[in-house]
């Protein structure tokens, strides 16, 4: 997981100045920048993302998809699933107690991995539709 682990610094001292010093420490991807720049800029803005602005919505918890190769992962503020979708073998891990990842919890806590394979495969799903699909606007 520390190769995913990437800063993300918004440097705009005049521009933002309501922003000066705010930390966000939650769990982002690289589809959160576009609905976060959007909202910086204060306008209203209709637009089609995955993302979400972790400086509008700080109370909702952050989640971040990867894809490694044949592998799909979930991470969440404190858990990492990872799965090859195809094949019948998940990994859970807990990154607070388990960086190493020496400790798959997968047998053991049924309830998150069943709760966290739904958001992941939800995703997936999600994206394989959107990206079969022609989206026509005015």
């Amino acid at each position: 997981p520390e190769r995913f682990r990437i800063l993300l610094m918004i440097y705009a001292p005049y521009l933002l100045p309501k922003l000066r010093g705010i930390r966000v420490m939650k769990t982002t991807s690289q589809l959160d920048i576009l609905p976060m720049v959007l909202g910086l800029l204060g306008e209203e803005v209709v637009h089609q993302s995955w993302g979400t602005d972790a400086l509008s919505f700080p109370q909702k918890k952050g989640l971040a998809f990867s894809v490694d190769g044949n592998y799909y992962g979930l991470f969440t503020d404190r858990y990492l699933l990872y799965e090859r979708l195809n094949l019948d073998k998940s990994y859970l891990y807990d990154l607070r107690t388990d960086f190493l990842l020496s400790n798959n919890l997968a047998d053991t806590q049924k309830e998150t991995l069943n709760r966290l394979q739904k958001i992941l495969r939800s995703y997936l799903e999600c994206t394989v539709l959107m990206s079969h699909q022609t989206i026509y606007t005015d």
